[in-house]
């Protein structure tokens, strides 16, 4: 028999935001209230249900810890409802409780194989109900935990591969980069030493001044090129830790433009190209100076490397709405479509007719595209093979009222 209880007493008391849900289901609506009732005062959170229907819609919206439920109700069979209500959310453990006049084993057996986890046979004993209660709640939070716990050590081992593989890559493209500045230093240390060594036996040989001069200029050059070649090794390795500075303020793009091409005029003219301006406007943006200008530099002397002998490369600047747009126009070997989306990656040397006599570290490119994002830019390139290659990058104009700024320990570089 039911326990016989007084249901005003049992109303009156007051559900708690924290009470597990527990769902009834029953097409008898004084059950319903009654249990409602004792699971109020046992400090559960009782949601109703008459049908089927309404079940599966409660338990979409209310996500119930436990469900009591009637196998007979007026719309559905209620091993169908509880199949249907616990493929909401297969990953979930939901207990249910078939509350039934059908003792049977079979009856049972059949309950156990669709998803039911206890039964209680009516007329019950509301003792024997709350214990059953209390002990389907306790599996389910055990179940909740190892879940949880699960998922934890999921996401644990997934960071954990996820880092195997970047420390994979680092340690491959650390043994990338000292190949590759091993190689690119011994050259032009090479020369230096060759030169040096010669000049320090100027009186053996009887060099006249204006050797010495070209000697001098030949062992300058390469002083440069190693400048060059440790400054980006020193930009990568900043880029790579995320420890990039930026300080933007206003730059004025033509001095800067004009000042680059002055430097490579003579490496232009000993090679028969003709490096200079093609139209431009005034203007101003709001960069890194250090970084626009390197990004320029490095396509300038890209574009000279990678021309023939006797052609031309243009410079050319216009004003957007928002952004400045820099391109550098070449005739040279031009790049192949299918290798255009290697261009702007660490340690990019496409092959090509110039490619062992331009040397460097297939860092430039890369460094660009982090510097020009970096400043709010883009940079993207457009070649032909055989024909030539255009590269631009945009950065952002500057505008009246922004001062300047400085982003320290920029982090969100590829």
């Amino acid at each position: 028999m039911y326990t016989t209880l007084t249901m005003d007493s049992l109303l009156t008391n007051a559900r708690t935001a924290t009470a597990d849900r527990v769902l009834v289901v029953d097409d008898n609506e004084d059950l319903v209230e009654m249990l409602s009732a004792v699971l109020s005062l046992e400090g559960y959170d009782p949601i109703p249900a008459y049908t089927g229907q309404d079940a599966v819609a409660a338990m979409k919206e209310h996500q119930p810890q436990l469900v009591l439920l009637d196998r007979a109700l007026p719309d559905s069979d209620g091993l169908d409802v509880c199949a249907r209500m616990k493929a909401v959310d297969p990953l979930r453990f939901l207990p249910v409780i078939m509350v039934t006049a059908k003792a049977h084993r079979d009856d049972k057996l059949a309950g156990l194989a669709m998803g039911v986890d206890d039964y209680i046979t009516k007329p019950f004993d509301m003792d024997e109900l709350l214990a059953k209660v209390r002990a389907m709640l306790r599996i389910k939070t055990t179940e909740d935990k190892l879940r949880q716990r699960t998922e934890e050590l999921a996401r644990l081992h997934e960071a954990e591969k996820q880092m195997v593989v970047r420390l994979t890559e680092l340690d491959s493209l650390k043994s990338q980069f000292i190949a590759t500045a091993s190689h690119e230093l011994r050259t032009p240390l090479s020369i230096i030493k060759g030169f040096t060594n010669l000049l320090l036996r100027r009186d053996d040989f009887g060099f006249d001044r204006p050797t010495e001069e070209q000697y001098l200029g030949l062992i300058d050059s390469q002083v440069n090129a190693l400048t060059s070649l440790v400054d980006d090794m020193l930009s990568a390795s900043r880029i790579e830790s995320g420890r990039v500075r930026l300080q933007r303020e206003r730059v004025e793009l033509l001095p800067m433009i004009r000042r680059v091409l002055h430097t490579f005029a003579v490496a232009g003219s000993e090679r028969g190209i003709d490096v200079a301006i093609d139209r431009s406007e005034p203007a101003t943006v709001y960069a890194d100076p250090q970084h626009a200008e390197q990004v320029f530099v490095n396509l300038v002397s890209n574009a000279i490397k990678y021309s023939y002998d006797g052609g031309n490369v243009r410079v050319s600047v216009s004003n957007g709405d928002e952004q400045v747009t820099i391109s550098v126009r070449d005739q040279g070997v031009g790049i192949p479509t299918d290798l255009m989306d290697q261009l702007f990656t660490k340690f990019t040397r496409l092959e090509n007719p110039r490619t062992v006599e331009a040397g460097g570290t297939g860092l430039g490119l890369f460094i660009a595209r982090n510097w020009v994002e970096a400043n709010g830019g883009r940079i993207w390139a457009e070649s032909v093979a055989g024909e030539g290659s255009t590269f631009h990058f945009t950065l952002p104009r500057f505008r009246e009222g922004v001062g300047p700024a400085v982003e320290a320990n920029k982090t969100a570089l590829a």
